[in-house]
């Protein structure tokens, strides 16, 4: 019996090959998907960490050698360059290259991607930056390290899947009748969501530094600093709350 159960479908009496039971005329549509040898996925995971160690690891000597030479991370300007929780920028930017590097397509197009990946991060970046800069400048306030930290981290979550989806190979317009585009308010809305977020981080860290250091060293927070991991929470929580409210208001309109 469990001999004809693997057994092709289709009457051939072939047994199918186990990634097939994987893929689906939505999942793999022809002449959109590729097929990629699990070798890439090794590849870019052994050249991720490679190159990831390799960097803070060079820093870390050369801050042994020359105390305060180096930076925690990429940071254009801030109060406290040196007392930042993680190198979140370095991070991103290694993220960014490898997988450019392992993406399918002709060279060309991969320099494309990791560069449309670079410029848009460094944009973020020197946006953020630069108003911690005026802020210091004109109002005379300091904006804690980890605000920028946290801002320019989001924003990377956001620059990945856009960049890839405005340059990957999609479906053609199938005639859809929608026409709704993309309202402006939506845009505030996670941007204020965002700096509440980073506000509600530096708040709990500021007041309960050594309880949040502590569920850090037990593994509790995965591992992350707890500004960028409790700002992802805050960030959360609250879009969740507004899309809630939203449905709710949405089932008392008339179909």
């Amino acid at each position: 019996m469990a001999g004809k159960d693997r057994q092709d479908r289709s009457g051939t009496g072939k047994a199918a090959r186990p990634a097939d039971f994987f893929r689906s005329v939505d999942s793999a549509p022809k002449g959109i998907s590729v097929k990629r040898d699990r070798s890439v996925t090794d590849g870019f995971l052994i050249s991720f960490l490679a190159l990831t160690i390799l960097a803070l690891s060079t820093a870390a000597w050369a801050n042994a050698q020359w105390p305060g030479s180096v930076p925690t991370d990429l940071i254009f300007f801030t109060a406290d360059r040196f007392n930042a929780v993680l190198p979140i920028r370095i991070f991103l930017v290694i993220f960014f290259v490898v997988y450019a590097a392992y993406a399918h397509g002709p060279v060309l197009a991969r320099l494309k991607l990791g560069f449309s990946f670079l410029i848009k991060l460094a944009g973020v970046a020197a946006i953020v930056d630069g108003a911690a800069l005026l802020s210091w400048q004109q109002a005379d306030a300091v904006w804690p390290v980890h605000v920028q930290q946290i801002l320019v981290g989001l924003s990377g979550l956001a620059i990945f899947p856009h960049t890839v989806l405005n340059q990957a190979r999609l479906p053609g317009p199938c005639g859809s009748p929608v026409r709704r585009r993309g309202r402006y308010y939506e845009y505030w809305m996670v941007s204020a969501a965002a700096l509440v977020a980073a506000i509600g981080a530096v708040v709990a860290i500021t007041l309960y530094g050594a309880e949040v250091e502590q569920l850090r060293n037990l593994a509790l927070l995965g591992g992350m600093g707890p500004g960028v991991f409790l700002a992802q929470q805050f960030f959360t929580v609250q879009l969740a709350a507004v899309g809630t409210v939203r449905n709710a208001l949405s089932r008392r309109r008339a179909y």
